[in-house]
């Protein structure tokens, strides 16, 4: 991990989601289906929070704040007001990078077939040498073959996070 220090997290959807939700009201975790779903619970938020704080920059791309928007409607009330704000705090902030590459280069590339557009603008950005966290184990383990700097966060679950060496 230490090679990693202060460089750039490119994140994947489903932890942005955690990130976001637990930021304005963590007991909403439990109760949004797409975390609820990957059994997340404020001591993953906080996980989540620690680890990405670990680097200077967070990366994304528009395939991903593009399903992060969509889940958001899934997310009602007063809560809904709360996350689109962190949303745009997120999308505004100087830490966050978004990258983008066109769907149709995406498109021709063998990753596109069997991940889709997000997956595969992902697998694209991170041969740029970002550190990639995901809790997409086919995707992990693609682009862990590819030489990528890749997590899945379902292992640092299991770390301590004072073993964590930055």
């Amino acid at each position: 991990m230490n090679k990693f220090h202060r460089n750039s997290l490119l994140i994947d959807t489903n932890l942005l989601l955690l990130l976001l939700i637990g930021s304005f009201n963590p007991s909403l975790i439990r109760k949004n289906k797409i975390t609820a779903n990957q059994d997340f619970d404020e001591v993953d938020f906080n996980q989540v929070r620690n680890f990405a704080g670990n680097f200077q920059k967070l990366v994304t791309t528009p395939h991903i704040l593009t399903e992060v928007s969509n889940h958001a409607e899934k997310i009602k009330g007063a809560d809904h007001l709360k996350f689109i704000q962190q949303f745009i705090i997120l999308i505004e902030s100087d830490k966050t990078e978004e990258h983008s590459e066109s769907s149709k280069l995406l498109a021709k590339t063998e990753a596109f077939v069997k991940f889709g557009l997000t997956d595969t603008a992902i697998s694209h950005l991170a041969n740029k040498n970002f550190f990639v966290l995901t809790v997409d184990f086919p995707l992990a383990g693609y682009l862990r073959k590819r030489g990528v700097n890749v997590i899945n966060f379902n292992n640092v679950r299991q770390i301590p996070q004072a073993d964590w060496t930055f």
